[in-house]
């Protein structure tokens, strides 16, 4: 744990975040750290589940990020209480709302989201009323975007080997149609990320369960933010996230037949969804971000 001076606030951090997470962790740090910048308020910020450890009187806030799972089916790992809200299933059922550790999140001043399909599935449910006043939906768009067009390799996903039925047998269809296809794992730290994407025409990205539906934003927008091209799993609630209509969706069982179109017509997708309108809406991320960080002050 870090406690960190900046002007008159005083804010108590990770030192070493969680590493599946670290990256989005300190971006969002580096929001908190520029907000703090620019005013002269007198705040305690705790970031992370950290003891109290101030002793001025200053007020003190508690903030943490949620990134668990919430858009579930029935059955789904995880679950304890369920608790259903009102986005339809493809089965003609509604999701849960899973948050995982909810009295602990609830407890806090604030509580980031990585993405708006979980708060759009939190708020169809009343209960949630006043927890939803304490969410802020920060996109991890944690590096500059760039979508320069250059000479790049074959197709890859991003996610550690841990026995998933689904996705080890759609890997295998992959290989099949790429025979540059790679599976990255234990891949977190932002130079190991740049160096995928940057060598990457495509990521493919698929849900790990059956029942887990939240969109995998953590994963997607830092690839797509420098130029590599999403095929997505569809998800529900997609029409609640800005640049959704810059990822290639897809049906489970139609990814290969996507992924060996995609190929075929490269750049014909690069440059329909690699352009100005693409940049505007990475702009607008970027400025909802830092409004989305300055509600602590308000």
């Amino acid at each position: 744990m870090i406690i960190k001076e900046v002007n008159n606030s005083l804010i108590s951090h990770y030192q070493n975040p969680p590493i599946h997470i670290k990256e989005y962790y300190n971006y969002c740090l580096s929001l908190l750290i520029n907000l703090l910048r620019t005013t002269d308020s007198n705040l305690n910020i705790i970031f992370g589940d950290l003891p109290n450890t101030f002793t001025n009187k200053n007020k003190t806030l508690k903030i943490d990020i949620q990134y668990e799972h919430t858009i579930v089916k029935k059955g789904g790992r995880g679950v304890i209480n369920e608790v259903y809200g009102k986005t339809p299933t493809d089965d003609g059922e509604e999701y849960l709302i899973r948050i995982d550790r909810y009295e602990y999140y609830n407890s806090l001043d604030f509580v980031i989201e990585y993405g708006f399909p979980n708060l759009k599935n939190i708020e169809t449910n009343k209960i949630f009323n006043d927890y939803i006043k304490k969410i802020l939906v920060v996109e991890p768009l944690y590096s500059p975007p760039n979508i320069i067009n250059k000479k790049r390799d074959g197709s890859f996903t991003i996610f550690t080997n841990n026995g998933s039925q689904r996705r080890d047998f759609i890997m295998g269809e992959f290989y099949k149609i790429d025979e540059n296809y790679i599976n990255v794992s234990n891949c977190f730290s932002n130079d190991c990320l740049m160096n995928q994407y940057s060598k990457s025409k495509i990521m493919i990205n698929v849900h790990q369960t059956d029942h887990h539906h939240t969109f995998e934003g953590l994963r997607v927008l830092p690839a797509l933010s420098q130029g590599v091209l999403i095929i997505s799993e569809d998800v529900p609630l997609k029409e609640s996230i800005p640049y959704s209509n810059f990822i290639i969706w897809s049906k489970y069982d139609d990814l290969p037949k996507t992924l060996n179109e995609v190929q075929k017509n490269y750049n014909f997708y690069f440059n329909k969804i690699f352009n100005k309108d693409l940049l505007k809406i990475l702009n607008y991320v970027d400025y909802q971000n830092k409004y989305q960080i300055s509600k602590i002050l308000i």
